[in-house]
């Protein structure tokens, strides 16, 4: 019978070893999940921050379609006709703003087409129409 007892008291005692082992674990882990927690909180999604920033870029999703090219001479139509309200010219960012062509072209319209476009060096750079 003694020996029952102490076996019994044996078992008694590993259960509460036990029982202790796993309430720390239950707290470290409770505990890293609180840390986790505060973590992803303080992560800002890039929506968020697209929401958050007054100068939000606009993502592009990829390059033209084949059919979507401007007919030859358009770029420079455009560029010329924004140019003759403009006596005194206009930038180039102006006139890419202006006629929706991307500043690299008109970059390259005013090299390429020099005798009908004058860029005054003088004067900040201002392109205007021959």
């Amino acid at each position: 019978m003694q020996k029952l007892i102490a076996e019994k008291q044996a078992l008694f005692n590993q259960h509460a070893a036990l029982i202790q082992s796993f309430a720390k674990a239950e707290n470290k882990l409770l505990t890293r999940i609180s840390d986790i927690e505060v973590a992803l909180s303080t992560l800002v999604t890039p929506a968020e921050k697209a929401k958050k920033s007054s100068t939000a870029k606009v993502v592009r999703t990829g390059k033209k379609s084949e059919g979507s090219r401007t007919p030859r001479g358009e770029n420079l139509s455009k560029v010329l006709g924004f140019l003759k309200g403009k006596s005194k010219g206009a930038s180039q960012a102006e006139i890419a703003r202006a006629t929706g062509i991307n500043p690299a072209i008109i970059s390259l319209l005013v090299k390429r087409y020099s005798k009908q476009l004058k860029k005054d060096k003088g004067r900040g750079g201002l392109v205007r129409a021959a």
